[in-house]
């Protein structure tokens, strides 16, 4: 079974979708990894635009970003981006 995660963004002139997909497995342990992470440098959420300035939640963000790298490089994820310029 395949589990898919996505959200939109948008700011001025740019609009875009993000999405992590992959077996329910992979998508599991990545998020077991994930919440590791946020309780390791003691925060609770990372939101993107909350992140400039809080060293603590950047560290986290920066640890977050590379475990998802390392997932889709092993093949255990996918992730897919859509951008566009209204």
């Amino acid at each position: 079974m395949y589990e898919i995660y996505s959200d939109e963004t948008g700011h001025e002139k740019f609009r875009g979708i993000g999405s992590i997909s992959g077996h329910r497995d992979n998508i599991a342990e990545l998020r077991k990894e994930l919440s590791q992470i946020l309780t390791g440098h003691a925060v609770t959420s990372v939101e993107w635009k909350n992140i400039t300035g809080d060293s603590k939640k950047e560290k986290a963000a920066i640890a977050m970003a590379q475990a998802v790298i390392n997932y889709a490089h092993k093949l255990k994820i996918r992730v897919d981006i859509l951008l566009w310029d209204c």
